[in-house]
């Protein structure tokens, strides 16, 4: 058996074996991305655990609208390489595009050309920076982080774990909980469970995460009505 996370491993694995019972920890998208032929009957030798990222890119803008009230121009930072972040990407203009705001689009190839990304950003006036968190911008995060708050750049992702960085907020499943419940699978399948007969899980909770240390560190108060929702305060 293999315990994955991501989605460009679990493809490499599941083009690799047929037979070999593959659980996923986290991946955005399993069923829009090809992984899983369906949730509830995933077939094959694929099971595990799907967050749900790619639905979320609408509240974290309405988020970033209402902890900074007067925003006018966002930057979408995103790995070019991966197909899910891409994804994500889009739906994040979109959302930012719905809410009447202007959006600078930041893509990357590598972490070498996020401080490139973030100066241009800066130069078109963004004040706001939607991180598309993947492979990349989580192994990275402590340095996007820094790389943010150097330029007093508000942010939000999809992930904890970039929050928890140094990012000023997350809105997303908790993904450590996520893998935790991949040792479900992996108990079940070796007790004789098939992976085709698993069905895929979603997060039952998405959380907003705050960070006042870095609010503090942007002189940026966060409004009352956001900080009541928080299910997590990070002030350390």
């Amino acid at each position: 058996m293999v315990v994955t996370h991501g989605f460009p491993a679990t493809r490499a694995l599941k083009a690799a074996t047929s037979t070999i019972p593959i659980v996923v920890a986290v991946v955005a998208d399993m069923l829009g991305t090809g992984i899983v032929a369906s949730l509830a009957r995933p077939g094959g030798n694929v099971t595990g655990m799907t967050d749900s990222v790619v639905d979320l890119s609408p509240k974290e803008v309405e988020l970033l609208k209402q902890t900074l009230p007067g925003i006018k121009r966002i930057g979408v930072l995103w790995n070019r390489k991966s197909q899910t972040a891409s994804t994500i990407s889009k739906l994040s203009q979109a959302a930012a595009a719905e809410s009447k705001l202007q959006v600078k689009l930041l893509p990357v190839d590598n972490i070498d050309e996020v401080d490139a990304a973030l100066d241009a950003a800066i130069r078109d006036h963004v004040t706001a920076v939607v991180v598309v968190h993947d492979q990349m911008t989580v192994e990275y995060r402590v340095r996007i982080a820094d790389a943010l708050v150097r330029r007093r750049l508000a942010s939000t992702a999809g992930s904890l774990w970039l929050v928890e960085a140094g990012l000023l907020m997350s809105y997303g499943p908790d993904q450590t909980k996520m893998f935790k419940r991949a040792a479900i699978f992996v108990d079940r399948i070796l007790k004789g469970a098939k992976p085709a007969d698993i069905p895929v899980e979603q997060p039952s909770q998405i959380d907003l995460v705050l960070n006042l240390r870095t609010a503090r560190s942007l002189g940026l108060t966060i409004p009352p009505t956001v900080l009541l929702r928080a299910n997590r305060v990070i002030d350390p």
